[in-house]
């Protein structure tokens, strides 16, 4: 799909430690992930609950290992997502502007295609536009736009 869409984002859920997983399950999903290169990945330790048909099943797997591959599959993933969003910068993408930021109002917040949030310096005014930015920085989980220097 890379190879087709370079820019596509490729993201998933992944339960860790549900019974019946073995070492040798989890090596194939970490290398999936590995190979793959998510730009997100939600990672969730399985936990049984109460009156579901897994919490009934065998080969329950224990809560020290659940932990443990939890953390060893969050540092390829992590590490991708980082990767991911620090190649938009200097890359002009188009996003949909949902409105102001949620943690500073005198922002406002889009998505790109591949459904990263991008803030940017503008008004309400931009909301429900479709527009181009060229994105100057990226954290975490967040890219950050110019309008203003479009190539």
């Amino acid at each position: 799909m890379r190879r087709t869409r370079p820019h596509i984002g490729i993201t998933t859920d992944i339960i860790v430690g549900f019974p019946g997983e073995t070492e040798k399950d989890f090596e194939e999903t970490l290398s999936l992930a590995r190979e793959v290169e998510f730009d997100n990945a939600y990672i969730f330790k399985y936990s049984p609950r109460r009156d579901t048909p897994a919490a009934a099943m065998p080969d329950q797997v224990p809560q020290k290992i659940r932990e443990e591959r939890n953390q060893r599959l969050l540092e390829p993933s992590t590490e991708s997502a980082r990767v991911n969003m620090k190649n938009f910068i200097g890359r002009q993408t188009q996003i949909l502007v949902e409105g102001p930021s949620k943690k500073n109002a005198a922002r406002m917040s889009g998505r790109t295609r591949c459904n990263k949030i991008v803030l940017f310096d503008g008004t309400e005014r931009h909301r429900g536009q479709i527009m181009d930015l060229k994105i100057t920085r990226a954290g975490s989980f967040t890219l950050y736009g110019d309008p203003a220097i479009l190539e």
